[in-house]
C-alpha cells in the first residue's frame, strides 16, 4: 500500500514539474484601479510619516537646547518645562502638535525653538489661504470642496 501511494505521489510530482516547465503566466493588473482604491491609504501613510518626521525635528530642537530629558544636568543652557498646544504648517494646512517648552536656566524665561518657528512659516499655507479666499470660501460659498484646494 505504501509503495502504491509513493508511486502515485512521484507520478504527480513529475506531471507538476512538466506542467510548470511549460507554463508562462502573464498577469496584467489594472494599475489605475489599484491606485484609485489605495490612494487614500497611501496619502494617510505619507501624512503620518511626515508628522512623525516633524515631531522628531522638534524633539531635536529640544535636545539641542535642553539635552536629553533624563540627563537634565549636563551643562545645557535650557531646561525642559512641559509642553503646550501648538501648530505647524504641513501640506498647506495648520496641523495641531504638542509644542515642548524649554526655559533658560539663567533667566527662567522661555527659549525659542528655531526649527519649530521655521515649521510654522510656510508659503504653501499662505498660498492655500489665498486660493480659498479666491474660491469664495470666506464668503460662505461652501459648495466648493476645501480639500480640492
Amino acid at each position: 500500500m505504501k509503495k502504491r501511494i509513493k508511486r502515485i505521489a512521484q507520478k504527480s510530482n513529475r506531471k507538476l514539474r512538466d506542467i510548470c516547465g511549460r507554463m508562462d503566466v502573464n498577469l496584467t493588473l489594472p494599475i489605475a484601479e489599484v491606485l484609485t482604491a489605495t490612494q487614500w491609504h497611501i496619502e494617510q501613510l505619507a501624512g503620518a510619516a511626515g508628522l512623525k518626521i516633524i515631531q522628531q525635528i522638534i524633539q531635536d530642537d529640544v535636545r539641542q537646547l535642553a539635552g536629553e530629558q533624563r540627563y537634565a544636568r549636563d551643562g545645557r543652557e535650557g531646561q525642559l518645562w512641559g509642553s503646550q498646544p501648538g501648530w505647524i504648517a504641513f501640506a498647506g494646512r495648520k496641523v495641531a502638535v504638542d509644542k515642548p517648552r524649554v526655559r533658560s536656566k539663567e533667566t527662567g524665561r522661555e527659549m525659542k525653538l528655531p526649527k519649530y518657528e521655521r515649521l510654522q512659516q510656510s508659503p504653501r499655507l499662505d498660498q492655500a489661504m489665498m486660493d480659498q479666499i479666491a474660491l469664495g470660501l470666506s464668503m460662505r460659498n461652501y459648495a466648493i470642496d476645501p480639500g480640492a484646494v
